[in-house]
């Protein structure tokens, strides 16, 4: 999830929120926030599952959640 600079402080209290998983970065006027391990994204998406999203991002979550179950599915260790 990227924003502008000026909100930073809403993805700190989203990481937080969600235990502070993931990190956040920033580059240039926008900062992001991302989660790269699968188990923090199931914190994440349970959340999501349980509070949908409305208008558009809830079809943007379905399109997500759907990529990644396929790849839970396909997924073994190396």
């Amino acid at each position: 999830m990227g924003l502008h600079t000026r909100d930073k402080m809403l993805l700190v209290r989203l990481q937080r929120y969600f235990k502070g998983v993931g990190s956040i970065t920033k580059t240039q006027n926008m900062v992001r926030f991302r989660i790269a391990s699968r188990k923090d994204l199931a914190l994440v998406i349970a959340h999501f599952d349980k509070y949908p999203l409305i208008t558009q991002k809830q079809a943007d979550y379905f399109l997500f959640r759907a990529a990644y179950d396929i790849i839970c599915r396909n997924w073994e260790p190396t």
